[in-house]
């Protein structure tokens, strides 16, 4: 008689881990990279919350209540209404509404191309003013030095009157020439003040720390000042919020109630 064992054959162990083996692998890879998204949301690529300023609000009594029917406005004390002097392309706007800025921060910049180049003819009209000067006024010299000389031999009766009189007209004319030239360096200075002073107005500045209300304008805008007569938006609305009041109608019944 045949051993049992021997007749049935053994089942194959070796391969039913063979065929189950690369699926466990397959399901772990895959929830080690779950996890590791997770984690990587969770702590690198969390968004970054809005700081909140909070104040902790306490119970009181209502002492009196003065009663309103009409809106009332939370107006700031300190308000500026922003809008450049000269018209122009915006090319800088690197505020948004809502951002807190400080005094000199910059809210926005028109192309001043025009004026950079401006100021660069200002810039050689004030060397070529110079140089024109030193010469007029090197001659004036020259020309004080020979009505000295020419008087000295007039003095030993070797010069004319004719000399004298020419040496003399050569002075003036070059004193005069040296007064004109110096006239000029003055005059370009001037030229190049009134180039950066519209220069500066292709910028608008924080007057005060505060936070900007309202914007009204977009990069690539061109934009213009506003005529006379006909009120327009402020580019950059400016506010301080430290210092807010609340404008209302109050029956003057109540004025003496309200504090």
């Amino acid at each position: 008689m045949s051993d049992p064992d021997k007749l049935l054959p053994s089942p194959n162990l070796d391969g039913a881990k063979k065929e189950t083996s690369p699926w466990l692998k397959l399901v772990v890879i895959v929830v080690v990279l779950v996890a590791a998204v997770m984690v990587l949301r969770a702590t690198v690529l969390k968004p970054e919350l809005p700081a909140v300023t909070v104040a902790v609000v306490e119970r009181g009594d209502v002492e009196e209540a003065v009663t309103n029917t009409r809106a009332g406005t939370v107006k700031a004390r300190q308000r500026a209404s922003l809008s450049p002097q000269i018209g122009g392309r915006v090319v800088e706007l690197p505020v948004v509404e809502g951002d807190l800025v400080e005094a000199g921060q910059l809210l926005l910049k028109l192309d001043d191309a025009i004026q950079q180049d401006q100021l660069s003819l200002a810039s050689e009209d004030i060397r070529a003013a110079s140089a024109r000067s030193e010469e007029a006024c090197l001659g004036a010299k020259l020309a004080e030095k020979e009505l000295v000389r020419q008087e000295g031999l007039h003095a030993q009766g070797i010069a004319s009157e004719g000399a004298m009189d020419r040496a003399v007209s050569e002075r003036d004319r070059s004193n005069a020439a040296c007064r004109a030239a110096q006239a000029g360096i003055q005059q370009a200075h001037a030229r190049e003040a009134l180039v950066r002073t519209q220069l500066a107005q292709t910028r608008i500045e924080a007057p005060f720390d505060g936070v900007v209300a309202e914007v009204s304008t977009q990069l690539g805008e061109w934009i213009t000042p506003s005529p006379p007569g006909l009120p327009i938006p402020p580019v950059v609305d400016l506010l301080n919020p430290s210092s807010l009041y609340i404008s209302a109608p109050i029956d003057e019944m109540d004025a003496e109630r309200v504090q």
